[in-house]
C-alpha cells in the first residue's frame, strides 16, 4: 500500500505530465499516476493507460494499457467506458464485440457522456450488437443532439427523411440538416 493523499499523487502526476510549472517528465507523471492508480483513482488509471498505449513510457503495451482501461472503467470512468466501448466497437486490442460495446456505451451514456450516447444511438441505427431499432436510435440521437452534436443533428434529419422510425417528413429532415449544417458539418450542409 503506497502512503501519502491519492488526489495529490494524481495532481503531481499531471502537472509532470501536462509541464505546468515543472518541465513536462513523463516518467514522473508514470510514477506519480503509478502511486494514484494503486489508491483506486480511475483517472490516474486512465491517463496510465493512455500513456502505455502511445508508448510514452517504454514500448507501446497494449495489454497493460487494456489492463488499466478496463479497471478505470469498472471504477466509473465515464471517459474510460466510452473508450472501452470504442476499444470494443473497433476491435482494438479486442474481439471486435458491438454488444459489448453497448453497454459500456450505456454506461458512458448514463453519466452524460454525448460522445456514448452518439455511438449508442449508431449501434441501433446500424443494428450493431441489438437488433436494428430506428426508434431508440433516435431517441439516443436526439439526447445527443440535445447536447450539441451535430452527427446526431445530421442522422435525426436522415432519420425523418427516409421515414425510419418516424413518419418521412422533409420539412423535419431540413430542419435537422440546418442545425447541423449551421455548426460546419460538411455531410449536413451537403445534405
Amino acid at each position: 500500500s503506497f502512503g501519502g493523499d491519492a488526489d495529490a499523487q494524481f495532481n503531481v502526476a499531471a502537472l509532470y505530465d501536462n509541464g505546468w510549472g515543472v518541465a513536462r517528465d513523463v516518467e514522473k507523471a508514470a510514477f506519480w499516476y503509478g502511486r494514484a492508480a494503486a489508491r483506486n483513482v480511475a483517472p490516474a488509471e486512465l491517463a496510465l493507460a493512455h500513456m502505455l498505449r502511445l508508448g510514452e513510457i517504454g514500448a507501446p503495451n497494449g495489454e497493460q494499457a487494456l489492463r488499466h482501461l478496463r479497471s478505470a472503467a469498472h471504477r466509473g470512468s465515464a471517459s474510460a467506458q466510452f473508450e472501452l466501448g470504442v476499444a470494443y466497437d473497433r476491435g482494438v486490442g479486442v474481439t471486435q464485440n458491438y454488444a459489448t460495446a453497448a453497454v459500456w456505451y450505456e454506461k458512458a451514456a448514463a453519466q452524460g457522456l454525448t460522445e456514448a450516447i452518439y455511438n449508442l444511438a449508431t449501434l441501433f441505427d446500424e443494428g450493431l450488437g441489438a437488433p436494428k431499432d430506428h426508434v431508440v436510435a433516435l431517441a439516443w440521437y436526439r439526447q445527443a443532439a440535445r447536447a450539441g452534436n451535430a452527427l446526431a443533428e445530421n442522422n435525426i434529419g436522415n432519420l425523418h427523411e427516409k421515414g425510419l422510425g418516424v413518419p418521412q417528413d422533409y420539412v423535419r429532415a431540413v430542419e435537422w440538416y440546418a442545425k447541423a449544417a449551421a455548426r460546419g458539418l460538411a455531410i449536413a450542409q451537403n445534405n
